[in-house]
Order: C-alpha cells, then structure tokens, then sequence
C-alpha cells in the first residue's frame, strides 16, 4: 500500500463498488464507480487498469460473465 501511495496511487476504505466505466469505443473497463459506506461519498474513478479483487465479483456468475474476457 505504501508503495502504490509513494506513486501517486490512493486506497479507499469502507467503499462500495457501484459499476464499471467501460470505453464505449474500445470497450475495456477504464475505471469504476464507487461509493462511501461510511457517509454516501460517491467515486468516479478512472484508470489505465482496473483489477477485481475484492472477492465479491466472484460471487455473481451474471456480473462475471459480462465483465470477464477468460
């Protein structure tokens, strides 16, 4: 996390995924929303690459199958 952050990333606690940003022309994911359990802050987060890893994706066979190339 510390490295991420020294590069200019952020993390995000207690955030909800909402939806992916997909390209419309390219159609690859650029980014996502999301939005604050804590206080309702919503997220517009855009990026060169979005990895999936919170494990609650894995879950639903539905949002998989839309948002998965494998």
């Amino acid at each position: 996390r510390d490295d991420a952050v020294a590069l200019g990333g952020q993390y995000l606690i207690f955030t909800e995924f909402q939806d992916f940003i997909v390209d419309e022309a390219t159609g690859r994911v650029a980014g996502a929303h999301a939005k604050s359990t804590k206080d309702g802050t919503e997220y517009t987060i855009n990026a060169k690459v979005v990895v999936s890893c919170t494990g609650g994706m894995g879950g639903n066979k539905e949002l998989w199958g839309q948002h998965s190339n494998m």
